[in-house]
């Protein structure tokens, strides 16, 4: 894989990670439509699919390192790197090799790395 196409990867994992609790709610609306089609139940199993990796990738995770998922992607805290090293008490460059480490861990679950 060329370094775009591993950059669009690791954005688009981003991305779901951002969105994983949203994500999550729609699983759960999809479930209880009434109407089931084979396209409804591919999107479903395509979303499971993903949030299945997150959650394993997540809970495998040290305090320190789960918290750095919870800061970046899951609160409105907006914080820059420098942000969120501080207040995992870390270097910069540590956060940012942690946060690669855990992409990457979720890429590869997925087959996507």
């Amino acid at each position: 894989m060329n370094s775009r196409s591993r950059n669009r990867v690791y954005k688009h994992i981003e991305s779901e990670l951002i969105d994983f609790k949203e994500t999550i709610k729609k699983i759960d609306r999809l479930k209880k439509e009434r109407i089931q089609t084979s396209m409804i139940q591919d999107k479903l199993d395509h979303l499971a699919r993903i949030t299945n990796a997150i959650e394993l990738i997540y809970t495998r995770l040290p305090q320190d390192k789960k918290r750095l998922v919870e800061l970046k992607y899951w609160t409105n805290s907006n914080l820059t790197w420098d942000g969120l090293a501080l207040s995992l008490n870390i270097s910069k460059r540590q956060a940012e090799r942690w946060n690669n480490e855990i992409i990457i861990s979720i890429g590869e679950r997925l087959g996507w790395l």
